[in-house]
């Protein structure tokens, strides 16, 4: 073997070992960051990727119980996931790469639990799962509610986090419904019956138009009622003011061609009543065949 051969093997192992020794030193800082402490369990497995680099690491408790922490191939912690009896079992944590909290579980033997939190790479959440009530709550990109739905609720919300619509099931024959303008004025109150039939809060049948309107004046929503029934154009735009709906009806009967929007703009569907043709696109305005 001549001189310059083995001056390059020593080049290659030490930058190999420096390389390690880098790995090693972020996956440590992110267990510290964990409060993860290696002598308080029995064992360590460790899996690799590829790349050689560690992959997961499994920490025993016991013969029942372990916390397995998964990594990105810089080292920079990926999620962590306690387990007992085989099943998820705990707090579970997973992170873009950037270190933002990506999402938030809890479990109970496998069970989801609590609440799950889903967030965006800019820390805001983009999603609650809440178990409590069998409700979710989906956001704008700002923090602030969009919707949240359950059995028993429908609520949309203004960019600002106030409410714009409000449907609350109290009954099979009973949901207490409630529009609002931006600047948190109500502008109709009442309820509907199992037919969805409209009624002002004296108990007679709404005839009218309920208008809700965004602070500059724009229309937020508009539907015109006969006899509880909506008749004509229906109109909604989201809470950032993009499009959610354009409708028609006549005696409470779909009529005419109704789209409907995501709340970036894009179109999600277009239906012809009369003739049953149905279009529907992804978010990103992609035909979905």
């Amino acid at each position: 073997m001549n001189k310059t051969y083995q001056i390059l093997i020593i080049l290659i192992f030490l930058t190999f070992s420096i390389s390690c020794q880098k790995e090693k030193s972020v996956v440590e800082i992110e267990l510290n960051n964990l409060n993860i402490k290696a002598d308080e369990f029995s064992k360590i497995d460790t899996s690799f990727s590829a790349n050689n680099t560690i992959e997961r690491l499994r920490f025993v408790k016991s013969e029942i119980e372990d916390i397995r922490v998964f990594f990105y191939e810089s080292g920079k912690k990926k999620s962590i996931i306690p387990v007992k009896n085989s099943q998820v079992h705990g707090e579970c944590t997973d992170w873009y790469e950037n270190g933002q909290i990506k999402w938030k579980r809890f479990y109970d033997n496998g069970n989801s639990i609590k609440q799950s939190t889903n967030y965006g790479e800019n820390g805001n959440r983009t999603k609650i799962d809440d178990f409590t009530d069998g409700s979710f709550t989906e956001f704008y990109l700002n923090g602030e509610p969009q919707l949240k739905r359950s059995d028993k609720l429908y609520i949309d919300y203004y960019l600002n986090g106030k409410i714009k619509t409000n449907y609350s099931v109290k009954s099979d024959s009973l949901t207490i419904v409630e529009y609002f303008n931006e600047n948190g004025k109500e502008s109709f109150s009442g309820y509907s019956n199992s037919k969805f039939v409209l009624f002002n809060n004296n108990k007679s049948l709404f005839n009218g138009t309920i208008t809700s309107k965004f602070n500059d004046g724009e229309i937020a929503y508009q539907q015109t009622f006969v006899d509880g029934l909506p008749n004509g154009e229906c109109i909604s735009r989201f809470g950032n003011k993009n499009l959610e709906y354009e409708l028609e009806f006549l005696n409470g009967e779909e009529i005419g061609i109704h789209k409907r929007y995501y709340p970036n703009g894009n179109i999600q569907s277009i239906k012809n009543v009369n003739t049953k043709e149905y279009k529907q696109w992804d978010e990103n305005g992609n035909l979905v065949e």
